[in-house]
């Protein structure tokens, strides 16, 4: 069986994205303890939903995740549960740091993110094979 491709219920495949998410008002906050703890929740809802981290980093105002998930999952949704459980929990270790940051109301992320399907061949390669069929 070929390791690169996950097998279940009649189901072969091999999903992975690269996912960005900035911090509202790209506030330079993605540092020290806090981006330990970002990065310790992000692997906590990966072990918990099924999803593999293969890489993350944090820079001061944003953070890139190269994750593999499951076919039954949308990148949307996966965005949308990162980003409130993160927001939940820092706002519940870090109240008094992130209301002098945030005085509205209580956010971390900005409203959008950057998403990117990574494949293990090139789409023209894909592109080649398609066209070679029949």
């Amino acid at each position: 069986m070929d390791s690169r491709y996950t097998c279940h219920n009649r189901r072969k495949y091999s999903l992975k994205v690269h996912i960005v998410l900035v911090t509202k008002y790209r506030k330079p906050l993605l540092k020290g303890s806090i981006a330990d703890d970002v990065k310790q929740i992000i692997y906590d809802i990966s072990k918990r939903n099924s999803y593999e981290i293969i890489a993350m980093e944090t820079d001061k105002d944003h953070i890139h995740f190269l994750m593999s998930y499951n076919a039954t999952d949308s990148v949307c949704d996966i965005v949308k549960t990162i980003k409130q459980q993160t927001t939940y929990y820092l706002w519940k270790k870090h109240p008094t740091f992130l209301s002098k940051q945030y005085w509205k109301k209580k956010i971390f992320w900005s409203d959008g993110y950057f998403a990117c399907s990574i494949g293990e061949v090139s789409s023209t390669t894909i592109q080649k094979y398609i066209e070679s069929q029949g």
